[in-house]
């Protein structure tokens, strides 16, 4: 899966916790991810066939669990790395997330599992954000 794949991902899942809804309007994509309405309408009919997604036309976008799984998946890399770059290199919380952002796309889950692990299971990335969205598995007992 590319990284303009997981990126959409992603975003819809971040969209439907922040509004609260399970279907999000393509605008509100195009919108976040600052890209024109027809490119997303397009995206969006490429990730329907892939079965990330389901379309339903005029109401909005929603992920199969095939998609969350990914999103969720991305999420967790993502928060991940902010925490291991502030934690373990000392990166200021404000200059974490574009490094994040390179790096939640250039691992395996194995070295996530191995940094997740290092850093203690944390609940929540160094700006506030869980790690574990509710709608994804919470980390092991330690």
């Amino acid at each position: 899966m590319n990284e303009n794949i997981q990126d959409y991902l992603k975003t819809i899942l971040k969209l439907q916790l922040e509004k609260n809804t399970s279907k999000v309007k393509v605008s509100d994509i195009a919108s976040k991810l600052i890209i024109s309405v027809p490119a997303v309408t397009d995206k969006i009919k490429k990730l329907s066939k892939l079965g990330f997604v389901i379309n339903y036309p005029y109401k909005g976008v929603d992920l199969t669990q095939k998609g969350k799984d990914a999103a969720l998946r991305m999420i967790k890399h993502h928060r991940l790395w902010e925490m291991f770059l502030t934690q373990e290199l000392q990166i200021p919380a404000d200059k974490v997330h574009e490094e994040a952002e390179r790096l939640e796309h250039a691992c395996s889950d194995y070295l996530i599992d191995i940094i997740d692990k290092k850093l203690g299971y944390p609940k929540f990335d160094p700006h506030g954000q869980p790690i574990y969205p509710s709608l994804t598995k919470q980390p092991p007992n330690t």
